[in-house]
């Protein structure tokens, strides 16, 4: 090559030097993930969207996680019911889903309602870290949960 003949003077020079040696000495990385790398999952390719996997059946169902508190149920319900934009009719008092009248039953509807209005996306069912992802439908009686 013609450049290694000439003596390169200009810090910025040396740099643009290095930087094209490297590019041709490290070409563009695969998405494949290396066994048993640190981080093994592959990188999507920029002009594909994100998939969201999907249950057997693909039913989803935002519920809450067997440990979550009552305080953080109650809290869920105020604010997917105020400030979540989902109508929670269906379990206040003569609702289809107001029996049994349970804070558990009353998350799990409204925790659920907002996750569907979301579009089934994983990161919907969050609530700090107080819901869960489920394949199994909460269903029951008339309570009938989207999914």
């Amino acid at each position: 090559m013609e450049v290694f003949n000439k003596k390169i003077t200009s810090p910025f020079f040396a740099f643009l030097f290095i930087s094209s040696l490297l590019i041709q000495c490290f070409p563009c990385v695969s998405s494949k993930p290396i066994p048993g790398g640190k981080y093994n999952k592959p990188v999507p390719n920029p002009g594909q969207p994100l998939r969201n996997p999907t249950t057997p059946g693909g039913k989803k169902f935002c519920v809450p996680k067997p440990e979550a508190t009552d305080k953080k149920l109650t809290a869920c319900i105020k604010w997917v019911c105020k400030e979540g934009g989902v109508d929670c009719g269906p379990i206040n008092p003569g609702g289809a889903c107001s029996q049994p009248n349970t804070l558990r039953s009353r998350a799990t509807w409204a925790m659920n309602a907002y996750f569907q209005m979301k579009g089934k996306t994983d990161g919907m069912c969050a609530f700090s870290g107080t819901g869960v992802v489920s394949s199994t439908d909460p269903s029951y009686g008339t309570c009938k949960y989207q999914s």
